[in-house]
Order: structure tokens, then C-alpha cells, then sequence
């Protein structure tokens, strides 16, 4: 059965001063055949008056009150169901053919179902391509049944938190499932939710970033921190970069490598899980010898290598899913563009302020290799290459040449950030 089949009530929610995404929308559902999708104008959440306990942007209470008036608007109508697209939804070159295959797997008892999402817990398997969810997020494409319209309704009508979140909470109560792999996923533009821009790549790679075996990988993954002593700004990155770990990957153990003249770092202001390791050289970059070190402390004990300036900043689902990925490809993830910071951006991550984010205007250093100072390898992978050449940069340089050419590395879309200070 086709989707113009099985789904009569199709909507796509847009912003009126987004022409531009429903343009591109217009032209996707034509490419795959998906006819008689409704645009349904969405509420701009910086013109609604906000419930004064709300704790997110305005944008996404405006996205919960645009989804909660679609599907307001699905049962007034008596529809038996309805598609709901965001406006930002990127939809799989093979969309048609695997829905026909998917949909046929889907119980009778289906609620909801989700073309793609941001996976809490391991999946419960219904078959081949359908998973039972029960903590998941995401509804930038995602069908709902009459039967739980009221749910639906009921909860999101008095909700203070964000859609994806109540949409969790629904998961528990009724008949839930996502197709795997997902149909589709989200495009990298800015957010009108979020305020920012993003990539969500790992999304398209139906990646599951939460549960048992994310975690397993973290605790066989060590952060290798390669730090040159300088500013106390370059001080303050370094703690930042400590306590990321710390709070969103605490399973990581970490290594910090001090290059100077002297030791300058004391073990008091670190982590009580890392390790501290000194190079007495002030002149030429110790990086690549750094990072061997780091691997010869922790090979017998670790499978996975993040290796990283001091100064590098990864979002923890870039992390997880360049964890995955390394892992699928047997050998190395490389964030191959580093993406410099400018210091109003830095502050807003030190921070912990969640509208920063590239925007397009910051210089990128693109490098055709791997780029050493922010990359994950295998114990395998580093063993492969017999570690990083340490004669000088340019020697390193030809280690990651050689790498990306005769080994299969997982190179990531998203950048790496490297975070300003003097």
C-alpha cells in the first residue's frame, strides 16, 4: 500500500515567514509522490503570550500549540488519522519503496508511529522494520490514530514542557512504534525552535545515541587531552572541557597531557577520575606524541580513542554517535573541519547557554585528512597505523594522509569547535 493510500489527511506545518522551507517541502512531496499535503500556517511562538513557568524557547511553545491545534483540528474533522511533516523534514531517497515494505509490518493496534526519532532505551523489535518505542523523541514525521487523539489533546493542552517530551509520556500509556531504519530525518538549517543551527546527521543514520549499549562503549572509551599551558582562557576551556565529560559522559575515563616547561596543572583542579601526564617541551607541538601516550597507557584496557586538543569542544551526541560510527567502520571517525569559535559563542558554552551554534559565519579550517586534533580511533585502528608519526606536524600530517587512504575512517558531517580565548 502507498502513503497517499493509507494516509488521506496529510499535514505539513510551516511559519508564514517561511516561504522558503515550504517551497523546499513542496518540492520533496512532488519528488516522492506524496500528494494533497495541507500546509497548516504554524504558531509563531515569539507572538503567543507564554505561561510565565515555561522553561524553553518561545519557539518551541509555539511548535507544541501548532502541533496541538493539527491534531484539534484532525478530530473536530472526524479524520481516522493524520501525517504530520515539519517543515524541516528530509525524507529517504527510497521513501516510497520502504514505506510499501514497512507498513505492512505495522500492528493493527498501532497509536502512533514515527517515520524517524531520537531513541532514550533499546528497542523493542516487532519486526523486521517496525520498533516498539517507549522513549523516544522527535516528531518532525510522525502519524497519529484516532484513538489517541484525546490523549493527545488532553496532555499537550496543559503541558509546560516541550512536544518531544510529551509525546514520551504518551508512549507508555498507548501503541507506539518506529519504522528502523527511519524514513526520515531532520535537514541541517537554523531552528526556529531552537534557535540555533544544527545537524542532527546521526538521526539519518538511525544511530541510537541512549541505553545499554551506548553506554558499554563509554566505558570502553578514553579521552585523550592534549594541552598546551597558556592564557587563562585556554585554563578556563580546559576546565570546561573536564567538566563536559564529567557531567554528560561520566563512563568516559580521561587522560590530560600537559605540554610546557614546567608542570603548571595540579591534580586538584581535575576530575577525580583523570589522569594527569606531563611533556617538559616548550618549543614544537608534542600533539602526535602526546596521543601515543595516551594510547600506550590505556590500550590493554580501552577499545576506544577520542583524541582531542584542550580546546576542542563535541557536543555529547556528536560523541556518542562518532563512537558508533568508529565502531561500524572498524577503524576511525574524523572530525575532518574545525569550526573556530568566536568569543561570543565561547562564553555562551561556558555557559551553559543553549543558544549558541554555527551560524555560517565562522572561519572553518578544512583539512583532507584526518584532522589529528579532534578524531576517535579504535585500539584496533591505532594499532593498524603503529600510532601518530612524532618526528613533526608535517609527518602527522602524512600519518592521517595515509590513514584516509588506505583505511575506511568515518568522516563526520558535523564540525568540531574549537573554543576562542586570547
Amino acid at each position: 500500500m502507498n502513503l497517499n493510500d493509507f494516509f488521506t489527511h496529510k499535514v505539513c506545518i510551516n511559519l508564514d515567514k517561511r516561504n522558503d522551507r515550504w517551497a523546499r517541502m513542496q518540492a520533496r512531496f512532488k519528488q516522492h509522490a506524496i500528494s494533497r499535503v495541507e500546509r497548516f500556517p504554524a504558531l509563531d511562538g515569539q507572538s503567543l503570550k507564554i505561561p510565565s513557568i515555561w522553561d524553553d524557547f518561545p519557539g518551541a511553545y509555539g511548535c507544541l500549540r501548532s502541533h496541538l491545534a493539527v491534531v484539534e483540528q484532525a478530530r473536530e474533522q472526524a479524520r481516522h488519522s493524520v501525517l504530520i511533516f515539519e517543515d524541516d523534514a528530509v525524507l529517504d531517497p527510497q521513501f516510497n519503496l520502504k514505506f510499501a515494505e514497512y507498513i505492512n509490518q505495522l500492528p493493527d493496534d498501532w497509536d502512533m508511529v514515527f517515520f524517524g526519532g531520537i531513541h532514550g532505551q533499546p528497542l523493542d523489535k516487532i519486526s523486521r522494520n517496525v520498533m516498539r518505542v517507549t522513549h523516544s523523541l522527535s516528531t518532525y514525521a510522525y502519524a497519529l490514530k484516532h484513538t489517541i487523539y484525546d490523549g493527545f489533546i488532553d496532555l499537550n493542552r496543559k503541558a509546560l514542557t516541550v512536544l518531544d517530551e510529551n509525546t514520551r509520556a504518551l508512549q507508555k500509556q498507548f501503541n507506539c512504534y518506529c519504522f528502523m531504519p527511519h524514513l526520515a530525518w531532520v535537514e541541517e538549517d537554523y531552528s526556529d525552535v531552537r534557535e540555533d543551527r544544527s545537524n542532527l546527521w546521526w538521526l539519518k543514520e538511525s544511530l541510537i545515541l541512549w541505553g545499554r549499549e551506548i553506554e558499554q562503549i563509554l566505558e570502553q572509551t578514553v579521552a585523550v587531552i592534549f594541552h598546551r599551558r597558556g592564557s587563562e582562557a585556554s585554563q578556563q576551556n580546559l576546565s570546561f572541557i573536564l567538566s563536559h565529560f564529567t557531567e554528560n559522559l561520566p563512563s568516559v575515563s580521561l587522560l590530560v597531557v600537559e605540554q610546557a616547561e614546567e608542570p603548571g596543572l595540579h591534580r586538584n583542579v581535575l576530575p577525580a577520575h583523570c589522569r594527569l601526564e606531563f611533556l617538559q617541551h616548550a618549543g614544537r607541538d608534542q600533539r602526535s606524541r602526546a596521543f601515543n601516550l595516551g594510547f600506550k597507557i590505556f590500550e590493554p584496557s580501552k577499545d576506544f580513542f577520542i583524541f582531542l586538543d584542550s580546546d576542542i569542544f563535541l557536543t555529547r551526541e556528536d560523541i556518542k554517535a562518532n563512537l558508533l560510527m568508529c565502531r561500524e567502520f572498524d577503524f576511525a571517525s574524523s572530525f575532518s573541519e574545525v569550526c573556530e569559535l568566536n568569543e561570543v559563542d565561547t562564553r555562551k558554552i561556558l555557559d551553559n547557554d543553549l543558544r549558541w551554534g554555527y551560524n555560517g559565519n565562522y572561519h572553518f579550517r578544512r583539512k583532507p585528512d584526518i584532522c589529528h586534533s579532534s578524531c576517535i580511533f579504535t585500539g584496533k585502528g591505532m594499532r593498524l597505523i603503529g600510532g601518530w608519526e612524532e618526528a613533526d606536524e608535517q609527518a602527522a600530517n602524512l600519518t592521517s594522509e595515509r590513514v584516509s587512504q588506505l583505511l575506511k575512517v568515518y568522516h563526520s558531517p558535523n564540525p568540531a569547535r574549537r573554543l576562542f580565548h586570547d
